[in-house]
């Protein structure tokens, strides 16, 4: 999202926004898969945190934005 303003070509910006309205349903979709395990008794918080934890301390920190978007791609 935070490279929309970045796109100078139109189609490719529609396609990004796109593309963050499909990543917010996924994220969306985590959540309620996230929940299930949880009632489950499933403990995955400390897993969560550090999966956070590498995106936003490291990726967000030490990588080019340019790699984080490869990076959120792939993972995705």
């Amino acid at each position: 999202q935070k490279f929309l303003p970045q796109i100078k070509d139109e189609r490719t910006k529609a396609d990004a926004r796109l593309f963050i309205k499909q990543e917010a349903q996924h994220y969306l979709e985590h959540e309620k898969f996230f929940q299930i395990l949880k009632a489950q008794g499933y403990n995955i918080d400390k897993i969560l945190e550090v999966v956070e934890k590498i995106i936003t301390d490291f990726a967000e920190n030490h990588i080019s934005p340019k790699t984080c978007m490869a990076l959120t791609a792939g993972c995705e």
